[in-house]
């Protein structure tokens, strides 16, 4: 929790949300999704998301009215090099530029450290998403490598990078 997020496990009762955001063209590009989601397709990826024991799938929710406006996940967590891969979408428009995915990676980042004992926790962005780059640096990632045309978008090869950020022992 932080002063304007509560990280909560997500439900079945925030799939249509969920599933709505994702097929938003806007959030979609941001996310590298090309196709729409289907509901049977988002139910199947959602228990296959709450059964895996390397998954920890939070909701976001704005403390003061407790609406629902994001996910943060830490996934692929690797328990032998004591690492994860940090995913994180404000779905609803209204909360995008205000800080709410700072606070929620912040809140995700310290459940990592603390809880899982993470050494290292990582993330993807790519290169038509800066505002999402800028909110992991803001946050105390670095980047620890760029990504030559990693991925295909619109009828042509965009960059990536990678960062990391490294517990304070």
């Amino acid at each position: 929790m932080t002063d304007r997020v509560v990280l909560r496990g997500m439900t079945k009762a925030d799939l249509e949300r969920v599933r709505t955001w994702g097929n938003d063209s806007e959030v979609a590009t941001f996310i590298d999704r090309v196709r729409p989601i289907s509901e049977v397709e988002h139910e199947k990826w959602f228990e296959k998301m709450v059964q895996d024991p390397n998954v920890y799938l939070f909701a976001i929710d704005e403390k003061e009215n407790r609406q629902h406006i994001g996910n943060v996940w830490l996934c692929n967590l690797d328990s032998r090099h004591r690492r994860a891969e940090i995913r994180v979408m404000i779905g609803d428009r209204n909360y995008w530029g205000k800080g709410f995915g700072r606070e929620a990676v912040s809140a995700a980042v310290h459940f990592g450290f603390e809880k899982l004992n993470l050494h290292k926790i990582y993330a993807y962005v790519l290169s038509n998403n800066p505002r999402s780059k800028g909110m992991f640096e803001a946050c105390g990632f670095i980047v620890e490598g760029n990504l030559k045309e990693e991925y295909f978008a619109d009828g042509s090869y965009i960059d990536g990078c990678r960062l990391g950020i490294i517990r304070k022992e």
